[in-house]
């Protein structure tokens, strides 16, 4: 049987030589012989292709060394390395998708960031929406920013797809539309959030719509512009006031970056 040092081992397969140290100390690779006058190892041929599979799970499947001793042990056993396989397989699928979903989420929120840049903020318009279904609670924040941070906890009991639509319901005068600072605020989103939430529903109607951005005092700005163009058009409000954005928002690095969409239903 032939035996090869450890510096021409580590030539054949590109392994340092360090390395292959390391492997003996934990016991992943013995090497066949080791003489016990000068230390020197050998390595037989089916060391060295030990080696080089332990280099190339490491290299194009990235596992680490706890999983390629399990992978080892189970090599002499078809049926325990299949499932073993098989599990390994499933792992990697549910990593994919993970990175999937990282991906999805860096796609649309340079989406929204480009579509910003477009958009033309405080600016009324009327518009025809559809009737939405949406899961709230109420909430006594002090502020949007509270408010938002209320929306990030329900975001973590959903499937995290940040296209989501969030909300907030606020409690307005349809006359003297002056906001009700003693009601709570109803905050959610557009998906099932659970038994904790209760499912409320926004009809379908003309409602007024104005964009802000939350920034330099944007919300106070945004309100104040939008009432003022319901009154001057003469325009009778019903049901709530809504501030709608998504979760990308909820993700932004500071509150500027938030954009909301006041909605007013009209009769």
């Amino acid at each position: 049987m032939a035996l090869y040092p450890i510096g021409q081992v580590s030539k054949m397969i590109d392994m340092p030589i360090r390395t292959i140290r390391y492997y003996e100390k934990i016991d992943l690779i013995t090497p066949s012989k080791t003489d016990p006058h000068t230390n020197y190892r050998y390595y037989s041929m089916e060391d060295i292709f030990q080696l080089d599979l332990i280099r190339c799970l490491r290299k194009a499947l990235g596992m680490p060394l706890k999983t390629i001793r399990e992978y080892i042990e189970k090599r002499n056993d078809p049926e325990m390395l299949k499932q073993y396989l098989r599990n390994q397989a499933k792992e990697i699928e549910a990593e994919i998708n993970i990175l999937l979903m990282r991906k999805d989420f860096l796609v649309r929120k340079l989406q929204a960031v480009t579509l910003r840049e477009l958009t033309e903020t405080y600016l009324p318009d009327i518009s025809m929406l559809p009737g939405r279904r949406i899961c709230v609670k109420p909430a006594r924040p002090a502020n949007t920013e509270e408010a938002l941070l209320i929306v990030r906890k329900c975001a973590i009991e959903t499937d995290n797809h940040y296209d989501h639509a969030l909300y907030l319901l606020r409690d307005i005068h349809p006359h003297t539309l002056v906001m009700d600072e003693k009601s709570d605020v109803l905050v959610g989103l557009d998906c099932d959030l659970g038994s904790a939430y209760t499912e409320y529903y926004l009809p379908a109607g003309v409602y007024a719509q104005l964009t802000y951005q939350n920034r330099d005092d944007g919300r106070n700005r945004a309100l104040e512009k939008f009432f003022e163009y319901i009154r001057l058009s003469g325009l009778a409000p019903a049901g709530k006031l809504i501030f709608r954005s998504t979760l990308l928002d909820a993700t932004s690095v500071c509150s500027g970056d938030y954009y909301f969409a006041l909605e007013l239903r009209l009769e």
